[in-house]
């Protein structure tokens, strides 16, 4: 019983080493197939590295220009924080210029 359960897992693994070696010679063979259409179609090779540089750009434009809209947030906000930190007292001064004439009159 024991020597089955071996010579099944056997050829389970040869099955597997089988498989792979087939995915393997399947992928070589597309990738002759595709360098022997970019040779004979020099054109539709330009064509699809083309197409391929048109994507990269527009998703390149489209990430600048939320990371822009993104930093225009955050600097309105900041100038917002400053603004109504710099006020102060009511003459418009800095607390602390406030204070320090405080401190000094004492």
């Amino acid at each position: 019983m024991p020597e089955r359960q071996t010579q099944n897992t056997t050829m389970s693994v040869k099955e597997k080493q089988n498989t792979t070696l087939r995915e393997r010679k399947q992928e070589t063979k597309q990738n002759h197939e595709r360098k022997r259409e970019n040779k004979t179609n020099p054109c539709q090779n330009l064509l699809n590295q083309h197409w391929s540089c048109c994507h990269h750009l527009e998703s390149s434009h489209e990430y600048l220009s939320r990371a822009n809209k993104d930093s225009e947030d955050d600097t309105r906000s900041c100038d917002s924080r400053n603004e109504t930190q710099a006020g102060g007292g009511r003459d418009g001064r800095a607390g602390s210029e406030i204070g320090k004439e405080r401190r000094n009159k004492k």
